[in-house]
């Protein structure tokens, strides 16, 4: 099946605009959204986004504000934070798609961070289907060991003092990812200082995690450092769906080295790990 990219632009509830990349049909029977990861473009989910839409999946990628081909102007005159990123750009994602097919069956899939913004988007109640793939709460202490004084580290003096130095983290000097607007940086480190992670900030009334009752498919990672069990389960079971499964990867199971937290997205494993991602957001599909 021959999969057609287009690339547009869609307008926030707060004004500011969100780079998006299409894959694939806008009428089908499923949508695919992509929340990314933390600093991470959507560009990296380009090959398994195409693999999906080449079986009959409309596929949405895009770039949260200050990422990428969503980065307009200075990234030190940002005014988002980290809560928006879910409230207000996965949200116009989401009720974007929803607009244009209203019929489809929705399935959502967060990533690492992406994972935790599910429950911060109202239209993410609409979805049949959400995949959480390495998403985890950030407190601190859910990493072991020498781990968590890493953490703790990074929380309580590298992110905040190098956010407040230059007015936007440097991710891309000190991380490899992209850089992340002040904002944005700050509220995430205090997350990450909070035993109940985003529901020790923000009001209930504008968390949706309880509400959501698509069916929920938990995805960890072995040797995953960036989302250690105990981090994955607890950010699951703030979610409301009782239709649940999980699914932990093992190395050896595919042959593949390492997978970590990222090489479920990567070109090797098209082979071996897709099928079984597209099988499961098929299911999304009550038809």
């Amino acid at each position: 099946m021959v999969c057609k990219v287009t690339y547009f632009d869609v307008v926030t509830s707060a004004g500011h605009s969100i780079a998006v990349t299409s894959y694939g049909l806008p009428k089908s029977n499923s949508i695919l959204v992509i929340a990314p990861a933390t600093g991470v473009k959507q560009s990296f989910y380009g090959h398994f986004a195409e693999y999906m839409a080449r079986h009959g999946i409309w596929v949405l990628t895009f770039d949260y504000m200050g990422i990428g081909d969503s980065l307009r102007g200075p990234i030190t005159q940002l005014k988002g934070n980290a809560q928006e990123w879910g409230s207000v750009d996965l949200e116009a994602v989401l009720s974007f798609v929803m607009d244009e097919n209203p019929h489809g069956a929705l399935c959502i899939l967060g990533h690492s961070i992406g994972g935790q913004l599910i429950g911060l988007a109202p239209t993410s109640r609409k979805a049949s289907r959400i995949i959480l793939v390495g998403a985890q709460s950030g407190y601190w202490k859910f990493w072991p060991g020498l781990s968590r004084i890493k953490m703790l580290f990074y929380w309580y003096f590298l992110l905040p003092s190098l956010t407040w130095m230059f007015g936007y983290f440097p991710g891309k000097k000190i991380l490899g990812m992209e850089n992340l607007p002040k904002n944005m940086a700050l509220q995430w480190r205090y997350w990450c200082t909070l035993p109940n992670y985003i529901l020790d900030d923000v009001p209930p009334e504008q968390l949706f995690y309880k509400d959501i009752d698509a069916r929920l498919l938990v995805i960890s990672m072995e040797r995953d450092t960036f989302a250690p069990l105990a981090a994955v389960e607890y950010l699951s079971n703030c979610y409301g769906s009782e239709n649940r499964k999980r699914l932990h990867i093992h190395n050896r199971d595919y042959q593949m080295g390492n997978i970590g937290h990222f090489g479920v997205f990567k070109k090797k494993m098209k082979e071996s790990l897709w099928p079984v991602l597209l099988h499961e957001i098929q299911l999304s599909n009550p038809q």
